[in-house]
């Protein structure tokens, strides 16, 4: 129906126990795929533990929202969104990997809060240069964090790691030849963190 385009949700998921999703596609939503907590039958709440192979998301407002996960995998794929790629608001553990993630006006992933999140080999571009100062991975939060083996365009700054940032390793990246600062590190001064072996420039 056109009234629901950029205002509906792809997906909404609660509790599922290993649910699998392969080659699921959405388009024009507000969120394709928000992860949640539901409440259970015995009183109890849960989430999602499974994973996302081959999924894609085009023109939406944000692409992925997580405000709770147990587990959840997510193997290639392509987001592509508007303003948001991912957001991450809430617990649980991710791994994402060979994904294709783009996001213009805002960031391609945001980390507020996680329990690990574990990024290997994947593509982050925004499609332009209007937004040089909304980087590509804004970090701001999350337990552990692990950012390793990705590439980077040269269209925005691409990881900002800021006060809230606590526990982060970026390693082994390559980021384009920029006028913006490939990285940029404002964690606090007693920060668990490692950056090392990345190249820019």
């Amino acid at each position: 129906m056109p009234d629901l385009i950029n205002t509906c949700t792809g997906f909404r998921l609660g509790h599922n126990d290993e649910i699998r999703l392969s080659n699921c596609a959405v388009v024009a939503a507000a969120i394709g795929f928000h992860f949640v907590e539901t409440n259970l039958p015995d009183g109890k709440t849960g989430a999602t533990w499974g994973g996302m192979d081959n999924c894609t998301v085009d023109a939406a407002a944000i692409g992925v929202q997580i405000d709770a996960i147990n587990v959840l995998r997510i193997n290639g794929g392509s987001i592509w969104a508007h303003h948001f790629g991912f957001v991450l608001n809430g617990r649980g553990n991710m791994i994402l990997t060979g994904a294709d993630i783009r996001a213009n006006s805002d960031h391609c992933l945001q980390i507020k809060d996680c329990d690990s999140l574990t990024v290997t080999g994947c593509l982050f571009k925004k499609n332009g240069a209007a937004w040089p100062n909304m980087a590509k991975v804004q970090l701001d939060g999350g337990r552990s964090v692990l950012l390793s083996g990705c590439t980077f365009d040269e269209n925005s700054v691409g990881i900002s790691a800021g006060p809230g940032a606590k526990r982060f390793s970026i390693t082994g990246n390559i980021f384009a030849k920029m006028e913006h600062p490939a990285l940029v590190d404002k964690s606090a001064s007693d920060a668990k963190k490692m950056i090392a072996q990345n190249l820019a420039g």
